[in-house]
This record gives structure tokens, C-alpha cells and sequence, in this order.
């Protein structure tokens, strides 16, 4: 962690609950998804959308740049000043979600993730009339810690 140049080095099997504890020691907080479980390539590569996106853009946004393994054995370096197309196509190949039903793959959708801090009861009063909207494919509503947060949206470990 590169705390003055506000920049991770990530290598390979580092998961998103030690990097996002990393960068807090700096006082530094990164894009994340909702899965803090997920390793942080799986993540980046995966799109990354979580609490800070709508400001900072999702995890992949912020990828300055890779090393890749390709598919005929080759290490190649991805950045803005070599192999600039392959970091494009990093940047912009992000799977479907993966907790979405199949039918609803390649479709265009509205994701929402909202945050009421305050009273629950008045939350819940404020998000009804979005279930108005459409048909919801998911919906998790509860009352959280602040910390406990983008935990709770863990896929694999849900309750965690």
C-alpha cells in the first residue's frame, strides 16, 4: 500500500476483506463490490459495484493497470502506455452478476443499493414506493451497523 501515492499493489489471492482493512490503516478506502469474500482480481475483473461507486466509479474503473497470464502462455503488462487495448478489455468485460436469475443475463437492468441513516421505520416508509417500480429480482432490507454494511451483501456468506 502507497499511501501518499494513494495505490495498491494487489498480487494474486488477496481478498477484499484484507485489502479494504489495508487501505483503512491509511485512512484510504477503495470502490468495493458487495462480496467481501471474493478475491481482488475476481472482484475487479467482475465489475466491482458497491457503496463508493456512485462517486468513484466501480473497482474496475480504477484499474490502473495488470499483469496477465494469456491464453497462449504469455506474461504480458496491461496499462494506459502498454498494452493500453489489453487494459480495455480488462476494464470492460464484466461478467453478469452472478446472484442474478440466468433469464436476466445480457438484459438491462436497475441495480439500487440504498442507505437510510436514521430511523428504520421512517426508512422503510421512504423505499416503499420503489417496489412500485417494476418486478424486484432480488431484495435484501434490514438494519445494519455501518461497518457490517457491505458484509451483509457477502453472496457466499450471507449473514456473515
Amino acid at each position: 500500500m502507497d499511501a501518499s501515492a494513494r495505490r495498491a499493489i494487489v498480487e494474486p489471492g488477496y481478498n477484499l476483506t484484507d485489502f479494504d482493512a489495508a487501505g483503512q490503516a491509511y485512512g484510504l478506502a477503495t470502490p468495493p463490490g458487495i462480496n467481501f469474500t471474493a478475491g481482488v482480481a475476481g472482484l475487479t475483473l467482475g465489475g466491482g459495484f458497491g457503496l463508493l461507486s456512485r462517486k468513484y466509479g466501480m473497482t474496475v474503473d480504477n484499474l490502473l493497470s495488470a499483469d496477465v497470464i494469456t491464453g497462449d502462455a504469455r506474461k504480458m503488462h496491461a496499462s494506459e502506455t502498454e498494452n493500453a487495448d489489453l487494459l480495455w478489455g480488462l476494464r470492460c468485460k464484466a461478467p453478469p452478476l452472478p446472484f442474478l436469475p440466468e433469464g436476466v443475463h445480457g438484459k438491462e437492468i436497475v441495480a439500487l443499493r440504498i442507505c437510510c441513516a436514521g430511523d428504520a421505520t421512517r426508512g422503510e416508509s421512504l423505499i416503499d414506493a420503489l417496489r412500485g417500480f417494476g418486478t424486484a429480482y432480488g431484495e435484501h432490507i434490514g438494519g445494519q451497523a455501518a461497518r457490517v454494511a457491505p458484509v451483509a451483501m457477502d453472496l457466499l456468506e450471507p449473514g456473515r
